[in-house]
């Protein structure tokens, strides 16, 4: 995006929508309209979402990705302490259980994988304080996109492009990619296009995205699957699901 500050860049936005408020309300109820008949349901509602994106500069984008590099580095180190050092494991509150769980070895050499690290930004001063950490393939990636999708022909957003590069973030190749450099990395790898399951407690999860991921893994030339977790079977050293497939790869198992 074109150099310009965050808070003069969204306002320009307001201006636009302000200018031509009509145009902009029946474009509102067309990106209504879209969601309501979109992916992006959560138990069984449309998700809400504001007409008006959050549009960050240049300055801002390239701020925050330094902070999640530095942050997913403390992290890393935290994870590799863990794994090594007992006494400090005793800092965490994890059931025995849990922690012979985290201690079983990878066989891969990332440490984590995947992360959304969710902050409450100072848009004055850029100072944030974190909200959470979800570490386990985190959800909105579909929500996000049939946000974006909603007002992609808007009028203020055609007419804010007229001059400046605006771009929304892509979520799903990307991750698919990283997944398969990761499984590359697998020292336990025995077939070069892994058949991937992507599984979960299913009735907390979000479908609709799990569907789009399994339409990613398979643009990507895998064979992919949903599966509830607590069907799985393991016979014979090997995972496989209920109909008897084997399991090579899976993405989000809790």
């Amino acid at each position: 995006m074109n150099d310009l500050k965050m808070k003069d860049l969204n306002q320009r936005y307001a201006d636009l929508v302000r200018k031509r408020y009509e145009e902009n309300v029946e474009c509102g109820k067309k990106a209504v309209e879209y969601l309501e008949s979109s992916t992006a349901v959560y138990h069984g509602v449309p998700v809400a979402c504001l007409y008006m994106p959050k549009l960050y500069s240049d300055d801002v984008w390239e701020y925050l990705n330094d902070v999640s590099n530095t942050t997913c580095k403390i992290l890393d180190k935290v994870i590799r302490r863990y794994l090594s050092d007992p006494e400090y494991r005793k800092l965490f509150p994890f059931s025995p259980e849990l922690e012979e769980l985290i201690l079983l070895e990878a066989g891969y050499p990332r440490l984590l994988p995947i992360a959304r690290l969710d902050i409450f930004l100072n848009e004055e001063d850029y100072s944030f304080s974190f909200c959470e950490f979800n570490a386990d393939g985190a959800s909105t990636m579909n929500e996000d996109r049939e946000a974006n999708l909603s007002i992609q022909n808007s009028d203020a957003l055609t007419k804010m492009r007229e001059n400046y590069n605006i771009e929304s973030f892509e979520l799903f190749d990307s991750w698919v990619q990283e997944f398969v450099d990761i499984y590359e990395s697998y020292e336990g790898k025995k077939v070069k296009s892994p058949r991937v399951i992507i599984s979960d407690f299913m009735e907390g999860a979000t479908a609709n995205e799990f569907i789009e991921f399994k339409k990613a893994f398979q643009r990507a030339g895998l064979e992919a699957d949903i599966c509830e977790i607590r069907d799985f079977v393991y016979e014979n050293g090997e995972l496989r699901t209920p109909d008897g497939k084997k399991v090579d790869a899976v993405y989000r198992a809790w």
